[in-house]
């Protein structure tokens, strides 16, 4: 079943100051590509500036394999971000290192909500600036995987229940107990990642867990997560088994952690 697939966020230039390489990232490029390389029809919509950056994403999208024909460009710089990595190898940005560009003050028109209409799937963030207005434009044939990062913002995710078909978080254990309680109570699909300590899936009364793989060596974690949640997205809409896409979402996320860049 090949889907139609759609991917609404910010992309970036991420540079690797240290290493000496700058790579097309941001949460939807790396969904889109994995999707790409699933085999299924993927655009994105978003926004990118008229310096050389913008125009180094949009052809690393098309080369991919990326419909970017809702990939503006707009006057001004594109999103950067610089990633460095300490002595464990984790990595991180450090303060000022993140530069939002003109996708932070970019809004849907009309005739790009009606393009989204005409997609079987969206993926995007609960930060998104465009998030707020997915209730009010998105018909219910589109199905909604919604990232809401690290924050632990379940309160968030309240107020879209149960619009979103499957809600992916990042972070410890912490999560784990409330993520529960709330899939209990609403019957929604809800996944946390917890990087090298697994992943957990809830949906119901339905619980499910997935060790990290062993990998040989770990070079940059940049996109696994956004990768991870692509594979798991693709799996549980083609086959509605939790564990078996826990563990598409964990090969995927291991094959791109041996290398810069998430996609």
């Amino acid at each position: 079943m090949i889907m139609k697939i759609i991917a609404l966020s910010v992309f970036t230039v991420d540079y690797y100051p240290a290493h000496k390489l700058k790579r097309v990232g941001g949460n939807s490029a790396n969904f889109a590509i994995e999707c790409v390389k699933q085999g299924h029809e993927v655009s994105v919509l978003g926004a990118v500036g008229t310096d050389d950056k913008g125009s180094f994403i949009i052809e690393h999208l098309k080369q991919a394999g990326i419909n970017t024909s809702h990939l503006y460009t707009l006057p001004g710089i594109s999103a950067t971000n610089k990633l460095l990595h300490d002595e464990n190898g984790d990595r991180y940005s450090p303060a000022g290192a993140w530069q939002g560009g003109v996708y932070e003050n970019f809004r849907l028109s009309a005739e790009d909500w009606a393009y989204v209409n005409s997609f079987d799937l969206l993926a995007t963030t609960g930060f998104d600036p465009n998030f707020p207005r997915l209730l009010d434009h998105v018909t219910p044939s589109v199905k909604l995987a919604v990232d809401f990062l690290h924050t632990g913002d379940f309160n968030l995710l309240k107020k879209y229940i149960p619009r979103i078909n499957i809600a992916f978080f990042s972070g410890g254990k912490d999560l784990l107990k409330p993520a529960q309680r709330l899939a209990e109570e609403f019957n929604i699909l809800i996944v946390i990642t917890s990087g090298a300590e697994g992943s957990n899936a809830f949906l119901g009364k339905q619980s499910e867990y997935q060790p990290a793989p062993v990998v040989e060596r770990v070079v940059d974690t940049t996109g696994c997560g956004d990768v991870f949640q692509a594979a798991f997205s693709l799996s549980w809409f083609k086959h509605g088994d939790i564990k078996q896409a826990l563990q598409a979402g964990s090969e995927a996320a291991s094959r791109i952690i041996g290398s810069f860049g998430g996609s």
